[in-house]
């Protein structure tokens, strides 16, 4: 979730908040026609998308797509165990809400792990000895760089 929304101090600057907004809707596009037209609007910024991030609702909804001849209109072909869609990686993930997507290129994004995650206990914590309770702090220092926030389109269908 701090990767795509995080708002900053002391979260980390997420995805979301400053990618471009998504501006090539055209009308009667699905889902499918929407994401391949966030590819395309990557690459008008001199970027390639090598990614998308739905939820899998979303994903659900464009897998399970029928044409009026009641047949599939998207066969989802798996290259290394990857789901693809228009040569993009998907990745399904309960923290993007249905109905929202994410496209981008990740080349323009970088994370720095500061501190590895580390883990702590703590027996003697107020009155954790009283209650027979335990402390645990878990803790990762992360920053997250974007490049080129125009490299990375986001919109809702």
């Amino acid at each position: 979730w701090q990767l795509l929304f995080g708002a900053g101090a002391p979260n980390l600057n997420g995805i979301m908040p400053t990618a471009q907004a998504y501006d090539r809707t055209t009308v009667g596009d699905t889902k499918l026609d929407v994401l391949r037209r966030a590819r395309t609007q990557v690459r008008l910024q001199e970027a390639v998308a090598s990614f998308a991030v739905l939820s899998p609702a979303d994903w659900e909804d464009i897998e399970l797509a029928k044409g009026t001849d009641d047949r599939y209109v998207w066969v989802n072909v798996n290259d290394g165990g990857v789901e693809r869609l228009w040569r993009m990686p998907i990745v399904d993930t309960t923290a993007m809400p249905e109905g929202s997507w994410l496209v981008g290129d990740s080349s323009y994004a970088q994370i720095f792990d500061r501190q590895d995650a580390t883990i702590e206990i703590f027996e003697q914590d107020e009155d954790n000895v009283q209650k027979n309770m335990v402390t645990v702090r878990v803790e990762e220092r992360l920053a997250l760089v974007k490049y080129r926030p125009t490299a990375f389109v986001k919109g809702t269908y």
